[in-house]
């Protein structure tokens, strides 16, 4: 999640309500062992389930996540002495505009090449 996240940062994590996550939101979730943190880059039903998508956002991969392995939206992030508020509106809109970008990216690179 570098730039926003790096290694040795912290994270506050909030209670989330699946339904009210949008793109461009950064969550924390369980996958097997570990806890990781990506912004959401998309929802979808697998069936009767909620799915959500995922990339970091550096984009070099995403993926799929039940809504079981949702932990919650990340609030804020402490970084060298200094936190930053992702519920501020400057925050909010940045976030969006990087979820819908990595949306993008993640569907050219998932389509099929044609010559």
């Amino acid at each position: 999640m570098a730039p926003l996240i790096r290694p040795g940062d912290q994270v506050l994590v909030l209670k989330a309500i699946p339904e009210q996550i949008r793109i461009g939101d950064v969550v924390a979730f369980k996958d097997g062992q570990n806890i990781v943190v990506h912004r959401m880059i998309g929802k979808s039903m697998l069936g009767e389930q909620l799915s959500f998508r995922h990339m970091g956002d550096a984009g070099t991969f995403s993926g799929s996540i039940p809504t079981q392995n949702l932990i919650g939206m990340v609030s804020v992030v402490k970084k060298e002495g200094r936190e930053i508020n992702l519920d501020k509106p400057r925050y909010k809109m940045s976030n969006k505009i990087l979820g819908w970008r990595l949306r993008l990216l993640d569907t050219f690179s998932r389509m099929p090449y044609c010559h």
